[in-house]
């Protein structure tokens, strides 16, 4: 009876274990169908990009390829996260060796921690190792500053702090010293005549004027146009998230 139930147990153990090594195959976060690492490269890499991905709660990926068969890098890029069966909330870098293309596409909650210009500034910090051949550096160069991203999401840096506090300081002692400096030559009289120059409080005639009215007006409604597309230097919004992309 001992005998019997532990084997089912170890079956079924041996079916889950199974199904996540066939998941997990099924969706590596590192797709080199370009043949730009070896097999140790891969592998270190590979860890690199489930740890991170771990700790940051979303999917860090790379899929590297050589030709893009005259699609466009960035619907390339949505096509790899959907077939890869990637989080609602990721990252992925894609490479192109045809015509030396990347693209940074970022979908959910990484389009507020990746914005364009954190986007534009990983991409500055890899490029330069892909155009140089070294693609194991400039993927571990990618892993690690998407990780510090997503650390020093909604952080002020301690110096960009404390130089604020200063400079508000010194504009507020700027302004006072300014005031008391116009008071200088300001001395309290005793007699209101020091304040009147002579001969002119002479009146020879009064009336009434109105200084002011009042005009009510109400403004004409605006037909806002809410469906923009956002577009800037290096980076670019669609419905299904935000690309960054460019060649190396």
């Amino acid at each position: 009876m001992n005998k019997k139930f532990l084997s089912a147990l170890l079956a079924i153990f041996l079916m889950l274990a199974l199904s996540v090594s066939s998941f997990a195959a099924e969706s590596p976060r590192l797709i080199d169908n370009g043949g730009l690492l070896t097999q140790n490269e891969l592998s270190k890499l590979t860890e690199m990009l489930d740890t991170a991905s771990e700790s940051c709660q979303m999917d860090i990926a790379i899929y590297t390829t050589y030709s893009l068969d005259g699609a466009d890098i960035e619907d390339f890029a949505v096509s790899c996260y959907d077939e890869c069966g990637y989080a609602e909330d990721g990252i992925i870098l894609v490479v192109s060796m045809e015509f030396s293309d990347y693209d940074i596409y970022v979908r959910g909650k990484a389009n507020d921690i990746f914005d364009a210009g954190i986007r534009e500034g990983i991409a500055n910090e890899f490029v330069p190792y892909l155009g140089s051949g070294d693609y194991s550096q400039a993927f571990s160069t990618y892993i690690n500053a998407c990780e510090r991203s997503v650390s020093n999401y909604g952080k002020m840096p301690a110096s960009a702090g404390f130089i604020a506090i200063v400079i508000g300081i010194g504009i507020a002692v700027l302004i006072v010293f300014m005031m008391v400096s116009k008071l200088k030559t300001v001395h309290l009289q005793r007699d209101a005549d020091s304040y009147v120059k002579p001969g002119s409080m002479n009146v020879s005639e009064s009336r009434d004027i109105y200084l002011y009215s009042t005009v009510a007006r109400t403004p004409k409604p605006k037909n806002n146009n809410t469906n923009a597309r956002h577009s800037g230097s290096g980076g670019s919004i669609s419905s299904s998230g935000s690309h960054t992309s460019g060649k190396f």
